[in-house]
């Protein structure tokens, strides 16, 4: 049956055997014919599967055909494939006589004649080019457009056309259709248009708070880089001193919460902040070593196997120490006095950015908080009904 398949638009003057316009028993009858199933969605959408391509079918109240839609791939128009591809690609196989026209609706299984979206209402050319629907009138045909793409499409006869259209398909937007890499970018701009939008919604005293807390990290950021800075500048200054390995003993390797600054460091417990969430902390190999400072007093220090380039392995070994007098006097490895200022603030930076997006969080659920507290004010201020013949409720 060679209506069975449909091909090419351009040459069809029916959809297999179908048209905008005829009655429900007549499509019945024709839907028999091809020996399809026909699945209802409702009273008025019927869809049927031709060739493994749905075909859907809109009546009105009164059963009459309103509108086919199909997302068959292998439609053509005069030859040229216009299904799945660009905006673009597919109006230059169509070559309409015509403007085409935008409009936003929630599908174009859906019959509506008004649009769905009310005119004042601006949407940029990635809204459009992202889900909207393109209509030619002149053939009664709707292209359903997703992420810039021809994804369905649908007639209908000339008086059921919308009567309002969102406005006409521009150069730009055909030329924005045929963007390398179009669906990354219609992501990214869907993301900020997200963005954008829940700040809007989001209450002036939450936008401000969320502003004060962001300058406050960006302040406390621009002053650990200040103390780095000079913590950096001391360990480049610090002489480098000879001494003698005098033991080498095995214990717990200092861990990450233990470079935060002492004020925060003093708030978490002492377990947990040398790494005993476990039974057994890290342990690793301490070298005490023993060293005259330049002015000729000796000290001892205790120092781990990363703090040297290559570990000593003999007792009265000789080891280098580097020496920053202070005050505090403070004596480091020479491999840790390198890389001193990123090892001693990282953490600092990392658990400000951790405290950061926990009170991000938290911030957000402070609106439900407010009008939780508002009501119940509100509830609580709400007078007692009085009944004088129930003085319980005066």
């Amino acid at each position: 049956m060679s209506e069975q398949i449909l091909t090419d638009l351009y040459q069809a003057n029916s959809w297999h055997g179908f048209r905008p316009g005829m009655k429900r028993a007549e499509v019945l009858e024709r839907v028999e014919a091809l020996g399809e199933t026909a699945e209802w969605d409702g009273e008025n959408l019927m869809r049927i599967l031709v060739k493994d391509n749905e075909v859907g079918f809109y009546f009105d109240d009164a059963s009459r055909l309103r509108q086919i839609s199909t997302d068959n791939e292998e439609l053509t128009w005069n030859g040229k494939p216009f299904m799945g591809v660009q905006i673009d690609q597919a109006l230059r196989a169509l070559n309409p006589p015509g403007t085409a026209l935008w409009q936003i609706g929630q599908g174009i299984r859906q019959f509506s004649k008004e649009p769905q979206t009310p005119p004042g209402i601006p949407l940029s050319d990635e809204q459009l080019i992202e889900g909207g629907t393109l209509w030619l009138p002149e053939h009664g045909l709707a292209l359903h457009i997703s992420e810039g793409q021809l994804f369905e499409v649908a007639w209908r006869a000339p008086h059921d056309l919308p009567s309002q259209f969102l406005g006409p398909l521009t150069e730009a937007q055909r030329q924005l259709s045929a963007r390398p890499g179009l669906e990354k970018y219609l992501r990214a701009k869907r993301m900020e248009r997200n963005h954008a939008q829940r700040l809007k919604e989001s209450p002036r005293y939450l936008r401000t708070l969320r502003t004060l807390l962001t300058l406050t990290v960006i302040a406390i950021l621009a002053f650990i880089g200040w103390i780095s800075f000079q913590e950096m500048k001391v360990w480049a200054a610090a002489p480098v001193l000879n001494g003698k390995l005098l033991a080498i003993e095995t214990g717990p390797s200092k861990q990450f919460l233990e470079y935060l600054p002492s004020a925060v460091a003093q708030w978490i417990p002492a377990r947990i902040r040398s790494g005993g969430l476990w039974d057994t902390a890290p342990q690793t190999d301490i070298y005490r070593v023993q060293f005259s400072d330049p002015a000729g007093e000796e000290h001892e220090a205790n120092l781990e196997r990363a703090e040297f380039y290559v570990s000593p392995r003999e007792i009265g070994e000789e080891v280098q120490v580097t020496y920053a007098a202070g005050p505090p006097a403070r004596v480091k490895g020479p491999a840790r006095a390198r890389d001193a200022a990123f090892i001693d603030h990282a953490p600092w930076v990392i658990a400000l950015g951790a405290t950061y997006l926990v009170a991000q969080m938290l911030l957000g659920f402070l609106p439900a908080l407010v009008r939780l507290l508002t009501r119940s004010i509100a509830a609580i201020k709400r007078p007692t009904p009085s009944d004088p013949d129930r003085p319980e409720l005066h």
